[in-house]
């Protein structure tokens, strides 16, 4: 999934549990777990074991790409405003020279922050949702999202996954009255992500500073979020109208009526 050339892989079977299996030996290499070496070393040595898990971790690839998908979906319309009798042009304008990936993004008024290239807010949501939500996220997402805060790396496969559904999930409204389901293939996913991936490495190539610089910010404001929705510590706001004093003598008043009884 998080493969330097991206989740989209080749026709060719052979290539494809190539794929497969190099990612299980990766993840195997990667982990501080011992049972997990060991299980690795375990299936190597056995064919059967081996096919079942690239075959597993195939169907777990496609499960995640069907669910990042759906959450572009429903998240698109709300979020870029689509209503009345404009949103073929909003459609239209949004995907000129890819605007829907940067920061600052306003339809009604047709304004974005071309300083910000894949700043969108929705990227973040989507990749929140996707990786850092305690409801929604299997264990797997709930390893890579530890694995990513732990290393402070974002990888780059998960932000242009991230833009290339959301563009999937605009043109599905390219009709101008409702959202219209394309199929998310490989062919056009993969065409997509290509294409947002040679914007990232221009941007690269031009700003070496800046793409690493945003990698980080983007983590930044994911973490950031996290922290401030599921964070251990509390700085006592969400008590600032509660007596402490009168919560004292009540328990007091009543222990010594309990204790009357």
């Amino acid at each position: 999934m998080y493969h330097p050339k991206g989740p989209f892989l080749t026709s060719n079977r052979l290539e494809r549990l190539e794929f497969a299996w190099n990612t299980i030996k990766d993840t195997s290499k990667q982990s501080n777990s011992v049972s997990t070496k060991d299980a690795f070393k375990r299936a190597s040595a056995n064919d059967n074991v081996k096919r079942q898990l690239t075959t597993f971790t195939m169907y777990g690839r496609t499960a995640l790409i069907s669910n990042i998908i759906t959450k572009a979906r429903s998240r698109v319309k709300g979020f870029f405003g689509f209503k009345g009798d404009k949103v073929k042009d909003d459609i239209e304008w949004l995907l000129k020279d890819s605007k829907f990936m940067y920061g600052g993004v306003n339809v009604e008024k047709r304004e974005y922050n071309n300083q910000e290239p894949f700043g969108c807010d929705l990227i973040v949501d989507i990749i929140e949702a996707q990786w850092f939500s305690t409801t929604s996220r299997s264990n797997a997402d709930a390893e890579t999202s530890a694995k990513i805060a732990a290393e402070k790396d974002l990888p780059l496969t998960i932000i242009i996954l991230a833009v290339t559904v959301i563009e999937h999930a605009i043109k599905e409204w390219n009709n101008g009255r409702k959202a219209t389901p394309l199929a998310f293939t490989e062919d056009i996913a993969k065409q997509s992500y290509n294409h947002h991936l040679g914007n990232w490495n221009i941007l690269a190539e031009k700003s070496p500073k800046w793409t690493s610089f945003w990698r980080q910010k983007l983590l930044k404001r994911i973490l950031t979020n996290q922290e401030d929705v599921y964070g251990d510590s509390s700085n006592g706001s969400d008590l600032a109208g509660v007596d402490f004093g009168q919560l004292d003598a009540l328990a007091t008043a009543e222990m010594g009526e309990q204790e009357a009884s």
